[in-house]
């Protein structure tokens, strides 16, 4: 059955939306989902509303109007921008990772690599998906029981959960930098 989602703003509001809008009749309230916002640290809600029992076995179920948007708790959450490629630091001893966003089930983020490999005989085998663009430089990503493949500027793959995968080189004279977006990881 098709949930309808709809921002209501801070978590204690979705209590009294619900309570205050004739609007739902023939809908229930279904699953209720909050996170903060990292930049302006703002609460914000959303719920899921669904058609009743009685309303979904109607030939057209009704729709619900826009509920409600009472806004973050704190300041409106400005839009956010930036250049992917500036301050990428050169002759790092480690990695750099940088999160850009964060969000329940997806964080995307910013991986510089100056030369630096998975340690011998370490696989990653992550419990969520993971699509990785090489944006700058180039490495060597092998796969278990692959081939290893040789990413350049503007290759991408995705790695399913518990896919065991290690970086056997980076560009030693250049930084590599990535955009990893993280899939299902629990935040």
């Amino acid at each position: 059955m098709r949930n309808w989602w709809f921002r209501i703003g801070t978590i204690a509001a979705i209590s009294a939306v619900w309570g205050a809008n004739p609007s739902l009749s023939g809908w229930t309230e279904g699953k209720r989902h909050g996170y903060q916002d990292l930049q302006s640290g703002a609460d914000i809600a959303w719920l899921a509303l669904r058609p009743s029992a009685s309303a979904a076995k109607a030939a057209s179920p009704p729709v619900p109007l826009i509920v409600a948007d009472t806004g973050p708790t704190g300041p409106t959450p400005a839009a956010s921008a930036g250049n992917f490629l500036a301050d990428v630091p050169e002759g790092a001893a480690e990695e750099q990772f940088t999160d850009l966003l964060k969000r329940p089930g997806v964080r995307i983020e910013r991986i510089v690599s100056d030369g630096q490999a998975s340690p011998p005989g370490f696989w990653y085998d992550q419990g969520w998906d993971e699509w990785v663009l090489v944006v700058s430089g180039s490495a060597g990503l092998q796969i278990e029981g692959e081939a290893e493949r040789r990413l350049k500027p503007g290759d991408y793959i995705l790695l399913p959960a518990h896919t065991r995968h290690r970086v056997n080189w980076t560009d030693p004279d250049r930084p590599t930098v990535w955009l990893a977006v993280h899939i299902g990881e629990a935040n």
